[in-house]
């Protein structure tokens, strides 16, 4: 199956309609595309442990969707491409399981300056405590409810078996990437 990503991967240019941060993102969404495709060991008696792909598509995630803000728009890529762009990140964004309060917060749990190579930064997040603003209400947040709110939407359960977000997700990182090119 590699042959067959790298022959289409062959095609993609970093020199593309959104350069070279573009081309970045596109192989951030490939990766995370990978790891929320990957098969996960957990066993249902278990659903909270961690797996090593759990870390690395939050990790992922997080890398994807911090350069996100940053893709500058062409142009040439105005209009009804910035549209059919924005769309495919809303897409994306509203298939997890964080609204936008959580996702802001999160962002700012997992920076930690000097980390080392090995750091976790889904372990830092489980420990945190905090307040958001969600409709106009300050409401607590923790990040142990949050990387358990990660865990089973990852493994569809709870309220998220069934609903198809998990595939929406995978499905608009494909759209993100093909729009990336």
């Amino acid at each position: 199956m590699m042959m067959e990503q790298r022959s289409s991967d062959e095609h993609w240019q970093p020199d593309g309609p959104f350069g070279s941060f573009g081309y970045d993102l596109s192989l951030d969404a490939k990766s995370l595309i990978e790891d929320l495709s990957a098969d996960l060991e957990w066993s249902p008696g278990d659903p909270l442990a961690w797996e090593t792909t759990d870390r690395m598509a939050l990790e992922c995630w997080f890398e994807l969707d911090s350069g996100i803000p940053l893709l500058e728009v062409p142009f040439e890529q105005t209009g009804v491409p910035s549209i059919r762009l924005h769309d495919t990140i809303l897409a994306f964004r509203t298939a997890l399981p964080f609204n936008e309060a959580e996702r802001a917060w999160l962002h700012a749990m997992r920076s930690v300056p000097n980390a080392p190579a090995d750091f976790d930064p889904g372990q830092r997040i489980e420990s945190q405590t905090g307040t958001i603003m969600v409709a106009g209400v300050r409401r607590p947040v923790s990040g142990h409810n949050l990387m358990s709110r990660w865990l089973a939407w990852r493994r569809q359960t709870d309220e998220y078996q069934g609903q198809g977000s998990l595939d929406q997700a995978r499905e608009a990182l494909q759209s993100l990437r093909e729009q990336l090119r």
